[in-house]
């Protein structure tokens, strides 16, 4: 039997890990049950710490290069079909794989009517305040914003709106008007043509209305104005099985999956319905309770962007591990930018809130 010296065991070490330590290509198509490719799927590999990601073609195929060799972790989601995980090994040689995905029924904040053509349509009307309702009538002058996005348009005379150029996906409308209740809505625009949506705004007349359209404007507000990784994630992203945590249902939203946001339990500051809420964590709230969720990390300049009602001083963030926004002196944390996410703020559904 042949022994190595020591001189070509110096060198053949360096070598084997060396080719542990490489990186391959991984391929793949992602399809429904019946076969048919999902367009716009989002692929992510080791989503958990320096994530590889990439989204689906037409044909349903994908490409990520600079893989490294050995078990690693997929995660395969898109609205409006069951978000599919598993873990693979990657060889030095490559990987071709195949994912099938689960479509799941699509829960819808008003009734819609699918149409031929593309984009959201629709009307919003006005029925008076509950103590003096009447029959509804078209609202005219109307903001109404696609949140997360740059479209915006106003309602006609008849009340009626149009945004042609919203493709397929969940969206969450944002629909404001002088003296009026604000209204955000969900919905959903199938892959092929567009939605006619009827949005019904109440008259402002009690403090607790007043609140909430301003906490409303002020949402369309920090979209705007996030310079930091940011996300909104209607309540299509967090369709999952009945007790789902609105951590697990975050952890596969396309939203926050696709721009590398994590949010961790010690690190996020939590606020309810715009409200700060001192040790509570996303794991404490149900997913089917949400209307919505704003999500931020940190710029370049080490700034956050949170709701207008200030961080109690002195109090910490949900496991209590890490301090809030601002730290005991008042002044604004420093902080280096990351993927984790520091503020989150929960909208929760109408009757759920507190």
């Amino acid at each position: 039997m042949r022994v190595l010296s020591l001189t070509a065991l110096a060198f053949l070490v360096p070598a084997l890990l060396a080719a542990q330590a490489g990186t391959a290509t991984i391929t793949g198509t992602v399809r429904d049950e019946v076969g048919q490719p999902v367009r716009d799927a989002v692929v992510v590999l080791d989503a958990d710490s320096t994530a590889l990601r990439a989204r689906t073609d037409a044909e349903g195929r994908f490409t990520i290069a600079g893989v490294a060799v050995g078990r690693r972790d997929l995660q395969v989601v898109r609205i409006g079909y069951r978000p599919h995980r598993a873990g693979i090994e990657v060889p030095a040689s490559g990987l071709d794989i195949t994912v099938t995905l689960e479509r799941l029924a699509i829960q819808l904040d008003t009734v819609s009517v699918r149409v031929t053509r593309t984009g959201i349509h629709g009307v919003v009307s006005t029925r008076g305040m509950s103590l003096l309702p009447h029959e509804p009538r078209p609202l005219r002058g109307a903001i109404i914003e696609i949140l997360d996005t740059r479209h915006r348009t106003t309602t006609d005379r008849d009340g009626r709106f149009s945004i042609e150029a919203v493709g397929e996906g969940a969206w969450s409308i944002l629909v404001r008007a002088d003296r009026h209740q604000s209204s955000m809505t969900s919905v959903y625009v199938p892959p092929e043509g567009g939605l006619d949506v009827n949005i019904v705004l109440d008259s402002t007349i009690a403090d607790w209305q007043r609140r909430e359209d301003m906490e409303f404007r002020e949402i369309s507000r920090r979209l705007r104005e996030a310079n930091n990784p940011s996300a909104f994630v209607s309540m299509s992203e967090l369709v999952g099985p009945e007790g789902m945590t609105l951590k697990e249902a975050l952890r596969v939203a396309p939203s926050t999956l696709s721009r590398g946001l994590l949010v961790m339990d010690d690190v996020a500051c939590v606020y309810v319905d715009g409200n700060p809420r001192p040790g509570l964590t996303v794991a404490d709230i149900l997913a089917e309770e949400v209307q919505a969720v704003e999500v931020y990390g940190i710029d370049a300049r080490g700034r956050i962007v949170a709701p207008i009602r200030p961080w109690l001083l002195g109090t910490h963030c949900g496991t209590g591990t890490r301090m809030g926004p601002f730290d005991r002196t008042g002044v604004r944390t420093r902080l280096e930018m990351d993927n984790w996410a520091r503020v989150v703020v929960v909208w929760l559904k109408r009757g759920r809130r507190h």
